[in-house]
């Protein structure tokens, strides 16, 4: 897994629609007594847990779209055909890896260490 696949949990985004694994929560559920009812090691358990299937409607920032539409379109378009390959990380992490922390940026669409 890459780094942001490490640290990034899966959860139900806030209308419980998609399983998606963003920053981008309530933050009361960072609340220990209720956190493990909404974050998840996987996707398969996120969606296991909010749609009680193994398969869901899913966003997954560490892997974002190849390309993106140009403009908003009227209806949600197909799935990706396209999947992002992130190079393999290195076993040790780097200094600068150690120092930066993975998010994604602004538009979700990758993960950076700004």
């Amino acid at each position: 897994p890459t780094i942001c696949e490490e640290r990034m949990k899966w959860h139900p985004d806030e209308k419980f629609s998609v399983c998606i694994n963003d920053f981008d929560y309530p933050p009361e559920w960072n609340n220990p007594n209720v956190e493990n009812d909404y974050f998840y090691e996987s996707l398969e358990e996120c969606c296991k847990g909010v749609f009680g299937s193994p398969e869901c409607p899913y966003i997954d920032v560490c892997n974002p779209t190849a390309n993106p539409t140009s403009s908003p379109m009227l209806s949600p378009s197909e799935s990706p055909v396209v999947t992002i390959i992130t190079p393999v990380p290195s076993p040790a992490p780097t200094i600068c890896e150690e120092r930066m922390k993975w998010h994604p940026d602004e538009k979700f669409s990758v993960c950076i260490n700004d």
